[in-house]
């Protein structure tokens, strides 16, 4: 199958109830730990759970942190249209699906969505309720660290993870609101503060 770098079929009405917020963030940024605590608050958020072709971590339950799928699979859901967006990262495939969005939206739900910086500023184009939010940290080294705590990433992966993390680093300017994360508990309120501005 012809590799492309994105592709991405964006809900092309306006009449979504809900906010959609795109949360981006580098490897290691720490965005996995601050979503779960806030998805744990009465926000009435919605969480868009992902499809991934990629191998699941020890830690991962299958439905709750990711839908993992086999290549083959997620071809199939490509040929189906069943994908509001989907993408090739680190050479593993990973989609949202266009059915349970479609669903949430009707049912007035606000929705969180985990997107890479491309997804998101394409998503914003499409939507004006998006709010785009992005978790950054203070410097590369500090996600190098972070990477190599994980202790489950070859050299070669970290090395390329990095790279990238430079690159969406650099379109942090594009989004609404810039997350720091140093202090857990502090970022925690810092997203919820931000929520709280668009739903009250």
């Amino acid at each position: 199958m012809k590799e492309l770098e994105n592709r991405y079929k964006i809900l092309s009405n306006s009449e979504e109830k809900g906010f959609l917020f795109v949360v981006s963030s580098p490897s290691g940024g720490g965005k996995s730990t601050i979503l779960e605590e806030v998805l744990k608050q009465d926000l009435n958020l919605s969480y868009s759970i992902s499809f991934t072709t990629r191998k699941q971590r020890d830690y991962e339950e299958n439905g709750k942190h990711y839908f993992f799928v086999s290549e083959s699979e997620f071809e199939e859901m490509i040929v189906q249209n069943e994908f509001l967006e989907w993408e090739k990262v680190h050479g593993n495939f990973y989609g949202t699906s266009r059915k349970k969005i479609e669903a949430q939206l009707e049912q007035g739900k606000n929705i969180v969505l985990d997107l890479d910086v491309l997804g998101a500023l394409k998503l914003k184009e499409k939507n004006p309720r998006t709010v785009l939010i992005f978790i950054t940290v203070s410097s590369l080294e500090i996600l190098e660290a972070r990477l190599r705590n994980r202790k489950s990433e070859t050299e070669e992966t970290i090395q390329v993870r990095l790279e990238r993390a430079a690159k969406e680093m650099a379109f942090t300017e594009k989004y609404d609101h810039v997350i720091e994360n140093l202090e857990i508990e502090k970022s925690v309120n810092e997203f919820k503060e931000i929520i709280n501005q668009y739903l009250n």
